[in-house]
This record gives structure tokens, sequence and C-alpha cells, in this order.
């Protein structure tokens, strides 16, 4: 299977996990010494964040509170990308690519394009059509099948009543998500973790709004865009 290449790093750094402070920091082990870094991912990453884990960090300069983001972490050998400030780019280069037969021939790409209450990712443009997505990440995995949420998202319910109102307007619209896995099947509703946002997905889905859902790997330097997966509104 031929893969493309999305992103590249030559700035990564190892390093072993020790513990969580709260949903936006964790102390990590660098060679000798603790250090704190920066999780751009929202989610619990339960399953990901687990005492003396591996995981790769990339150091940071300027003026901020940290040295240093959380990029990826080690589960069962495999690094799973979680730096969600990729995303935007991320999504900006699997849109161009023309893998994705829903994205292509759009002729303006306009980032964070604000709609009722809420900011979504991209809004795709090519004549009278305009096409609102909304871009979300999965590190949640269970027995081949990625899972989304892994934590409760009102934000993320939001995005999805502000997309079908925007159909009433005469949009199209869109959800987009980012599966870290390489070897994940299909894509799920978590009605464990956010029942709300699970039922607010088959109701979007019933409206208009598309369900996308596309792999990637990582290697530890570069992330490749792997394969289009199915999303099942399944509920469990």
């Amino acid at each position: 299977m031929r893969m493309l290449k999305i992103l590249e790093f030559d700035d990564l750094r190892e390093a072993i996990f020790l513990k969580r402070l709260n949903r936006f920091l964790l102390i990590a082990k660098y060679g000798d010494s603790k250090i704190q870094c920066h999780i751009h991912d929202p989610g619990r990453l339960g399953e990901l964040l687990i005492p003396s884990v591996r995981i790769l960090i990339q150091f940071k300069k300027g003026a901020r509170k940290t040295p240093c983001d959380l990029v990826a972490v080690n589960k069962d050998g495999e690094w799973i990308f979680t730096h969600s400030g990729y995303h935007s780019k991320i999504s900006l280069r699997l849109i161009k690519s023309g893998l994705i037969r829903e994205f292509e021939d759009f002729e303006e790409i306009i980032r964070e394009y604000k709609i009722g209450k809420s900011r979504i990712d991209f809004l795709l443009k090519k004549g009278e059509r305009k096409f609102l997505l909304e871009v979300k990440g999965c590190t949640l995995f269970r027995d081949g099948i990625g899972y989304f949420p892994d934590a409760p998202t009102e934000r993320g319910r939001r995005h999805l009543m502000e997309l079908m109102k925007a159909i009433d307007e005469g949009f199209e619209a869109s959800v987009l998500f980012l599966v870290m896995g390489r070897d994940i099947r299909e894509l799920r509703p978590n009605w464990r973790i956010d029942p709300r946002f699970s039922e607010a997905m088959i109701r979007a889905y019933k409206k208009g709004v598309k369900m996308i859902a596309y792999t990637f790997y990582f290697d530890g330097k570069a992330l490749f865009a792997v394969s289009q997966i199915p999303v099942k509104l399944i509920k469990e």
C-alpha cells in the first residue's frame, strides 16, 4: 500500500512519561532531568499515557511556560501521533492531495470559518458550492476499531449542531476524523464516554453531514496518510 507523507520532523526527542498533572501538562524524564511538557490533545489519552511509556517530545523556543510539547506516545511498539496542534496542517495536506473524493476540485480554502457561535476548521468553496469541514482527532482504539471521543466534548457536540444548521442555510458539511492508527478498520461513536455527542453524530448524519475517517501511521519521524475507512454509527 502506497502511503502519502504528510509531515516530517527532524527535531523530536525521546523521553519517558512519568505522570499527568492536569489536562494540558505532564512530567517526563528526559536524560537525567524531569521536565514539564504541554499536551495539545484535549482528550484523556488514558490508554496511552501510562507511567513509564516512551514518548516523543518537541522542544520549543520563545516565551512559554513549558520547554516542550508532547508529539507522540508509544503503544505496543507503534508511535501514536497525539499533537492536535498539527491537525489543521494535516487536514490541509489531505484536502489538497485528492485522496478523498468529497474534497476534490474546490478552488478556495478558508481556515477558521466563523458560523453561529463556533469556528469551523475549514470552508471549501467552488462557485456557488460552500462546504464546511470540521476536523477531529482519534487516538482511542480497541480491537481494530477507533472510537471518538475519548472524553466528553460539549464543544464537539456544538460543532455538529452548527453543521446541521448550516445545511439548512445551503451549505454542505462534513466531519473529518484523523485516526492515528494505521491498522484501524472503522470508526464508531463512543457511546460509553459521551452519549450526547454520539446521538448528535447520528442526527447530523441523517441531516446530511458527511462522516469521513482517514487513518495515519507515524514512524517516529514522518506522518503518513494510509487509507480511508468507514464510519459506522453503531450504538453499543
